[in-house]
Order: C-alpha cells, then structure tokens, then sequence
C-alpha cells in the first residue's frame, strides 16, 4: 500500500513538516506511523470486526521507499503567463501545482524539508510509493499532473498487463503522449483526463487541461475511469481476475475528489482517513 496525504481549500498549510501547524497526518509522520489492522467499512451501518491477513499485509507495509513525490498548487504561474477564458471561469487566481518528485525517502534529504518549511498553500498532495508495476524512476513516482489537474492513486490494477494496451487504447491522443512512465497509477490518470476533457467545447490538450470543471464532472470522470478498468478485466479475463485496489483522489487545486474502492465481496479497500 501506498501512503498519501491530502490538503484542500479552505486551509491554508505548511505541507509536509513535523513541526506546526503541520497536519495531524503529515506525510512526513506517516513514513514511521503505520497502520494497523481493523478496518473500517465502506457502509456506515457495517463494522469490520475481522481482517484478513491479506488485507493486513497489504495496508501495512513497514516501509514505502520507493519514490515521494508533493504538488502543491500556488498563483504563480498565472501571475506571469496569460490564462484563457475558460481557466479564469472559478474566482480568484488560478492555481497551478509545483510539482517535486524523488526516487528515494523524503526524510532523507534536506531539499524537502526545506520547501516544506517555506511553503504553504492551501492544497497540497503528498504520496508515498509503494512500487507495483514499474521501475523506481521519477517518472513512475506519483502524483500526476496534466495542467492545472493534479492525479495521485494508492492501490493497483490486478493484473495490468492484460489491459494495458486496451486502456491506451481509450485514451486520447494528447493524453497517451502526455504520459511518460509505466504504471497502472499513470494509466488510471490518462484515463480519467481523458474521460475529464472529452465533453462537447472543451477544447483538447492544453486547452482542456486548463479548464476548471465542476465536482459532478470530476467525479462522473473518475466513475468512469473505475467502471472502465472492471469492465476490461472482466471481457480479458473473466470472472477470475483479483479485485483492485482503486482509492485516486484528483484535484484542480480547488475542488477535490477522491474514491475508496475496492470490488470485492467483503474486504475493505484502504481507508481515506477523512
């Protein structure tokens, strides 16, 4: 399992720091403080009395060494670059996210303490990776920006490979392109651009990338991208595929939306912690 950590409007933050006003659940804090078992249901009416070891192993990985990555979204760029019609459509400036990624443990060099010490905003996303497809590479390490859209995924898709092609597929061409690692986390958030920008007056590329949409859009985006991946897995492979792992939280810096899912009977998907 992956770890990460969500800021959004209306706080104001320092992202990352152990020292305060540092959040409670400071990605900082979550490299050493692990989760334990006894999950909470999906349904507020159920209590998950018992977990199962598969689920304990999977939401408890002692460490998660392999890449941390932060945006954090700030006016700065607006204030230099002209902003189109259809990005300024949300008051105020528009926000665009910094992004920082590194293949090893953010606690070990001294450049992210330091941003984190200097920075504040009021929507920050922070991810720790756990790797299970793809090497450890920058390019592989969440989160996942395309414009003013910011895209981070703790799970899998069980069984990638025998889908990849057919989700690039689906993909629009400016998406596909935009890509360059080789995770199922990064397919997931072509996927949902895709699905985000493919409305009648968006534009493309850039231009799509740029536009603020509503948090029904943003959500009919993601419920799409999830139905997609079960419904191939299921024409590819059957009834017999592994259930995924697919809590993705996507933000435009904001307005935020987030999914806790797991497509299983009984197990718990990892817990959002909101």
């Amino acid at each position: 399992m992956c770890r990460w950590h969500d800021i959004s409007p209306p706080h104001t933050i320092i992202p990352a720091s152990n020292n305060p006003p540092a959040p409670a659940h400071a990605i900082s804090k979550q490299v050493n403080h692990h989760y334990l078992p006894f999950l909470l249901s999906h349904d507020p009416k159920v209590h998950a009395g018992t977990t199962t070891p598969a689920e304990v192993s999977k939401r408890n990985d002692l460490f998660n060494v392999d890449g941390f990555g932060m945006s954090w979204y700030t006016p700065n760029k607006s204030l230099f670059t002209p902003t189109s019609t259809a990005s300024t459509a949300t008051p105020g400036p528009v926000l665009h996210p910094a992004l920082y990624k590194i293949t090893h443990p953010a606690l070990h060099t001294t450049n992210f303490q330091t941003i984190c010490a200097a920075t504040a905003s009021t929507c920050v996303m922070a991810h720790i990776r756990a790797a299970s497809t793809g090497v450890i590479a920058e390019v592989n390490t969440h989160p996942f920006v395309f414009g003013r859209h910011t895209i981070m995924h703790n799970g899998y898709i069980s069984s990638y490979p025998a889908i990849a092609r057919q989700m690039a597929g689906l993909m629009s061409d400016d998406v596909h392109t935009h890509i360059t690692g080789r995770t199922d986390s990064e397919a997931l958030a072509a996927l949902y651009m895709t699905y985000l920008t493919s409305g009648a007056g968006h534009g493309s590329g850039q231009e799509a990338w740029e536009r603020a949409y509503s948090p029904a859009e943003m959500t009919a985006a993601l419920q799409n991208t999830i139905s997609t991946v079960i419904e191939l897995q299921r024409t590819a492979l059957g009834d017999d595929v592994e259930p995924n792992d697919l809590n993705i939280c996507v933000s435009d810096g904001r307005q935020l939306v987030a999914s806790r899912v797991r497509n299983h009977a009984t197990e718990q998907p990892p817990s959002l912690y909101h």
